[in-house]
């Protein structure tokens, strides 16, 4: 019997090709989720993106973060953590809490 898969990455981080240069600890959109840049790439270049584990992000000032909230990438008032879904994007889930109405970071388990 002929296989019809083969490993060829573990898949907590794959090699992409970036559109625009990215910086090491950019959230990167990729699809349906949002991985983490390794390393800064120029346009053009491959760059391996975290798509596991739980990473620190700034989180909108207004936004109270209860521990397990989904989380999305707010791409309009800069990079971003907010529990708004509405054109945003999901990171994953919160593993650390935040009042509102006060800057601070939330750590986030990156996956649905």
């Amino acid at each position: 019997m002929a296989k019809t898969a083969r490993l060829v990455q573990k898949g907590d981080v794959v090699d992409i090709t970036v559109s625009a240069d990215v910086m090491g600890g950019d959230p990167i959109d990729f699809g349906t989720r949002v991985g983490i840049a390794s390393a800064d790439a120029s346009i053009g270049e491959s760059v391996a993106l975290q798509l596991e584990g739980v990473f620190e992000f700034t989180a909108t000032t207004a936004d109270t973060i209860a521990l397990g909230a989904k989380i999305y990438l707010d791409n309009v008032g800069g990079v971003e953590a907010t529990t708004v879904a509405t054109s945003n994007q999901l990171i994953g889930y919160a593993v650390t809490e935040k009042a509102g109405a006060v800057a601070g970071t939330v750590n986030v388990k990156l996956g649905a």
